[in-house]
């Protein structure tokens, strides 16, 4: 990317026509939320192509998970615009009291891991547009594959516990075809999901 203002609208445009899933995203996410504007901005400005190229990957993911429908992925970016919002407020809760808002495993498990449907079509796909857009999560991912990945040996298993989206997972046998995996979760909904990711 160039200095000029010029130059770097003209790559900012080349990287839209070359991954068009993040573009997709990207502007989903715009028109649901301006106020993510910045943070894309400063995302774009960090990390240049690579944001563009992971971005892309893993709207193609999300895609094949809620079955390549439109509708389902605008409902998608919702839901990860209503993830961000109910994350904020916890946080801030938290934040006042010093206490989280499950107090107990049994809780969280009746209201979120035993739920088959809200887990495959809420909460982990919007976890998965974490990877995109929020740079916690977009850091932890940069470590895991720049670092992490080259530290694992090119042949044996692999295990993740608590497997969830299966990002990790899959991205850890990806990278080298002589690995296997094994992913554990609680929730029954997640290792469908792994499933699936798996499958893609």
């Amino acid at each position: 990317m160039t200095d000029s203002p010029r130059g770097e609208t003209i790559q900012s445009q080349s990287w839209q026509e070359q991954y068009p899933f993040a573009e997709k995203a990207i502007a989903g996410l715009l028109k649901k939320a301006p106020m993510f504007r910045g943070l894309i901005d400063a995302l774009r400005a960090k990390y240049g192509q690579t944001f563009y190229q992971r971005a892309d990957q893993r709207t193609r993911e999300i895609e094949h998970l809620i079955g390549n429908d439109d509708k389902a992925f605008e409902s998608a970016v919702q839901s990860y615009v209503h993830f961000c919002m109910e994350f904020a407020q916890k946080q801030q809760e938290f934040q006042k009291t010093g206490q989280y808002s499950y107090q107990n495993y049994d809780q969280i498990v009746e209201d979120l891991y035993a739920k088959d449907e809200v887990m495959q079509n809420y909460y982990l796909i919007a976890l998965l547009f974490s990877f995109v857009f929020s740079p916690n999560y977009y850091e932890f991912f940069d470590f895991f594959e720049t670092v992490f990945l080259s530290a694992l040996s090119p042949e044996g298993v692999v295990a993740e516990i608590g497997c969830g989206h299966g990002l990790y997972l899959t991205r850890s046998l990806d990278s080298h075809a002589g690995r296997s995996g094994i992913g554990i979760d609680i929730s029954h909904g997640a290792l469908e999901v792994d499933e699936r990711m798996l499958t893609y």
